[in-house]
């Protein structure tokens, strides 16, 4: 499903939000728009049409909810995104936080666990954004984890 930025400011940063749960989608949605941080351009469960949304927008961040029986599976999902949109940011969101090493090791630039508040998870998509400085982000409080760029 793709949504269209619901104000008339100059466009901001654009968000895909994968996730299998509609309700979830449409709540992270609401959290980030409101937010004024960024527009969500889209939502997908499967991965063809995150991979359609993802190539055909060009999201500054993804954000990809693994909370799923085959979310193991769905790490390979987090590599081949990095290779499509390799200036797109990508943060990983599930309640196992046993998840967290792998997919920043398949190219995840952050984990947050979905056991944290709404806000948690607004900055740590706040802390992937060039020139927005994350509000009272403390990655050991939050869970955060954020994979340093090689790159300078």
């Amino acid at each position: 499903m793709v949504t269209t930025p619901s104000h008339d400011a100059e466009p901001g940063p654009r968000c895909l939000i994968v996730g299998p749960d509609v309700r979830v989608r449409r709540s992270l949605a609401g959290l980030l728009e409101t937010s004024g941080l960024l527009d969500v351009i889209g939502t997908a469960s499967g991965v063809i049409e995150t991979l359609d949304l993802a190539s055909s927008h060009r999201p500054d961040v993804i954000l990809l909810d693994l909370d799923r029986p085959d979310a193991d599976a769905w790490l390979d999902l987090v590599a081949t995104l990095r290779d499509l949109c390799p200036r797109c940011a990508i943060a990983v969101l599930s309640t196992a936080s046993t998840l967290r090493s792998s997919a920043l090791a398949f190219g995840a630039d952050a984990f947050v666990a979905k056991t944290e508040p709404a806000a948690a998870i607004r900055d740590a998509v706040a802390a992937l954004l060039p020139g927005v400085a994350a509000r009272s982000v403390e990655p050991e409080a939050h869970h955060l984890a954020v994979r340093k760029e090689i790159e300078s």
